[in-house]
């Protein structure tokens, strides 16, 4: 039998006994009043429990899909530890193009020995 259950047969024992001041009819409808209100709590805490435990398995499932991912992306590039470490600092500057206004970035070591570069749209050679 559930909270709100055993409320209504509380209330049934008193409606028979039918009590005889007026204090004690107080006394017990401010019983059941407090145990109606201690039902409905629990029933907003039980409605946000399973609210809360469907997030939780939303949050795993989501959390197995990452991890199956990552599972699959370390497969495709192997051990990371046998890539050779890059000595570049992997700054790049950018230079727009006179000719066609394209704009493209370049590594500064990338560029030619007298300085000159090309651009990648339109193959302008642009010197320094």
């Amino acid at each position: 039998m559930g909270a709100r259950e055993k409320i209504a047969f509380l209330n049934g024992l008193l409606e028979g006994l039918s009590p005889k001041g007026e204090a004690e009819k107080k006394i017990y409808a401010g019983i059941l009043e407090a145990l109606g209100a201690l039902a409905d709590e629990i029933d907003e805490h039980s409605e946000i429990l399973d609210e809360q435990q469907e997030f939780m398995e939303d949050l795993s499932e989501y959390c197995e899909q990452l991890e199956e991912d990552m599972d699959r992306l370390e497969g495709d590039f192997g051990d990371l530890e046998e890539y050779p470490e890059d000595d570049q600092d992997g700054t790049f500057d950018s230079r727009e193009c006179p000719e066609c206004g394209h704009v493209f970035f370049f590594r500064p070591e990338a560029s030619e020995e007298d300085g000159a570069l090309q651009c990648p749209e339109c193959g302008f050679v642009i010197q320094d």
